[in-house]
């Protein structure tokens, strides 16, 4: 688990990064040690002026406490009209420039209210496992390139 949390935060750090706009992350974090982790990755990327960090402790009733949790984190410090609001699960590893490919279509779209990517899952355990995850995951991704294209 610390090094998918590394894998984690390292991409989403150098996504904010590489999109060139101030962003401030919520994390919701577990452990006293998942603090300190963030702080090595701030520290690695040279602790950049435009990226900061609010820490959150889960209270462990699930991932959509914390989406609430962090949503209310968001709203306390009233972001302006023009701002993005990124919600990612805990294993989500972005690919480089992701958040700026997405960044431009908001850009481009004030009128867009969400978008999703196509997400690919790194998945360790046997064949099967593996391969219901790959369906699980080209089925949300065919709904969803449904979705969008039927506006």
């Amino acid at each position: 688990p610390e090094t998918q949390f590394r894998a984690v935060y390292r991409s989403l750090i150098a996504n904010c990064i590489s999109s060139a706009i101030p962003a401030t992350l919520v994390a919701s974090v577990t452990s006293d040690r998942d603090c300190a982790i963030l702080a090595e990755l701030l520290e690695e990327a040279g602790n950049p002026e435009a990226l900061r960090i609010i820490v959150q402790f889960q209270k462990g009733d699930g991932k959509r406490e914390a989406m609430a949790m962090a949503l209310r984190a968001i709203a306390r410090e009233q972001p302006s009209q023009n701002s993005v609001t990124l919600l990612l699960d805990g294993d989500v590893v972005l690919s480089p420039y992701a958040l700026a490919k997405c960044i431009g279509f908001m850009a481009a779209n004030p009128k867009l209210a969400a978008l999703t990517t196509n997400n690919d899952a790194e998945v360790e355990g046997g064949h099967l496992v593996r391969h219901w995850y790959q369906l699980r995951f080209a089925q949300r991704h065919l709904l969803m390139s449904s979705l969008a294209l039927s506006g």
